[in-house]
């Protein structure tokens, strides 16, 4: 699969482990990493699992796993999941880290509506209802822009500054190289400019007719900020002509006020657990669509 083998310059490691019992694969993790390099600690490798499966006969495999990864990292993670993963993390040994909002804005509601909801009675209230969302609050940009790039063309000093920043996971240049070869998903990278310099990294993501705040790095982020380049991404995202919708998430708390600000509902929650020897490495964080792979699954129509 391309998560696992395409290559990747910012994580050169294996992304994906199999446990064997007499000569049969029992247990399967896939990794989906990421480095701290602002740690009071020093530089701290994490890691979300994805694709975590253990065959039903096989007791202990997924705990045998795990116990695996955390000798192999300074932390895990792991956002939302099925109920039974979420059953089972905390008798692993995680705990419940914070919450991530999901939110979402109709951008088209006229035309993709009957192919993506049965046409019953409700199908007109549906459509009614989002062509007002769509319309209402108006998208307002006071000055900002943004400007599609390549991750070769972002300029040093925000890359510099970015990577000083503790309020996302940081990305660097070659994380969003991999992204933009994804063959399940179109991905669009924007350096946002506020009126004096360049001031933030946003990067979308486009399955089907939906269209995902997949990233967002601000240089001194604040509230204003925040609203700015979620109301910047839906008139990205609208522009490309076929999206009928935008989706973010977020940390719960100043960026989940600021989508609601920018027109954006916030109608979902996800916790976030993680297992480490202390709380410090993901205190405080903005977790985000591209935190785990389904930056570029489908979730399924949102409005």
């Amino acid at each position: 699969m391309w998560k696992y083998f395409d290559h990747r310059e910012d994580w050169t490691d294996p992304r994906s482990y199999v446990l064997e019992r007499a000569g049969a694969v029992v247990a399967h993790v896939g990794l989906w990493p990421v480095v701290l390099t602002r740690s009071a600690r020093g530089c701290l490798k994490g890691v979300q699992m994805i694709d975590w499966v253990a065959a039903r006969n096989a007791a202990g495999a997924g705990l045998t796993l795990v116990r695996h990864l955390s000798a192999m990292f300074d932390f895990i993670y792991s956002i939302g999941g099925s109920e039974e993963t979420q059953r089972l993390l905390p008798a692993f040994g995680f705990r419940e880290e914070t919450k991530t909002w999901i939110g979402a804005r109709p951008l088209r509601a006229l035309s993709p509506i009957r192919s993506r909801h049965p046409r019953n009675w409700k199908l007109v209230p549906r459509l009614v209802r989002n062509c007002a969302w769509a319309l209402y609050p108006p998208v307002r940009i006071h000055g900002w822009s943004v400007t599609a790039v390549t991750p070769q063309q972002i300029p040093p000093d925000l890359v510099a500054a970015l990577a000083r920043e503790t309020h996302s996971l940081p990305r660097p240049p070659e994380f969003f190289d991999y992204l933009l070869r994804c063959p399940e998903a179109a991905f669009d990278l924007y350096l946002v400019c506020d009126p004096i310099a360049p001031r933030a990294l946003l990067l979308i993501s486009e399955v089907r007719l939906q269209s995902r705040v997949a990233g967002l790095w601000l240089r001194d982020p604040d509230r204003a900020a925040w609203s700015e380049v979620y109301a910047l991404a839906q008139r990205a995202a609208a522009e490309k002509g076929r999206t009928c919708e935008i989706v973010a998430k977020g940390t719960r708390g100043r960026s989940g006020d600021a989508a609601v600000s920018s027109g954006l509902r916030l109608f979902a929650e996800q916790t976030v657990y993680a297992l480490s020897e202390t709380q410090e490495p993901l205190a405080g964080l903005e977790f985000q669509w591209c935190d785990d792979d389904w930056v570029f699954r489908w979730l399924g129509y949102c409005t």
